[in-house]
């Protein structure tokens, strides 16, 4: 939204804009609800060794109180989120944030996942180079985000901590 909105509006108005939206996202935090499985994820990601990193088009502010409302700050790595006088262009499906995190991480793009719920995710991961995973519960989402390019799909995001986990043949 504040990615359109920017186009041709002066950049005090985007910078007003900016900090209206921040403003709500944080408000909004108070009522976000965990989407079930992502908890897991992000722990069996850690577990099978790997860095984790939140990459949002959301406020830095607001993603930062919604992983501290979870308890979950400690285990990402780096936050690539909206940032206070970001170029609103920059956002997703621009790869900016994608590329700060995989700077941050130290990662080549072909060693990254992206699991996204939008097809600006998906755009973003695959101009960035990185394997992308498509997210949702409903399937014409899905199909959508398949269309967009995403390389897998799915509606469960128990079945990627399942892929995650050592296979009985890796434990020998």
């Amino acid at each position: 939204m504040l990615r359109e909105f920017a186009v041709d509006v002066h950049p005090t108005r985007v910078r007003f804009a900016e900090n209206v939206l921040r403003q709500m996202e944080l408000v909004a935090v108070g009522t976000a609800r965990a989407t079930p499985g992502a908890a897991q994820l992000v722990l069996g990601a850690l577990g099978a060794g790997r860095q984790v990193a939140v990459v949002s088009n959301n406020s830095d502010a607001s993603v930062e109180k919604y992983l501290d409302q979870e308890n979950l700050r400690s285990n990402f790595t780096f936050v690539s989120a909206r940032y206070s006088a970001m170029d609103p262009a920059l956002l997703k499906p621009d790869p900016h944030l994608l590329h700060r995190a995989l700077d941050w991480l130290n990662t080549a793009p072909s060693d990254a996942v992206i699991v996204g719920d939008s097809i600006a995710d998906i755009e973003a991961g695959r101009v960035a180079g990185v394997m992308t995973i498509g997210f949702s519960t409903r399937q014409a989402k899905r199909d959508d985000l398949l269309e967009a390019g995403a390389d897998a799909v799915c509606d469960d995001l128990f079945r990627i901590v399942d892929a995650l986990a050592p296979k009985p043949e890796d434990r020998t």
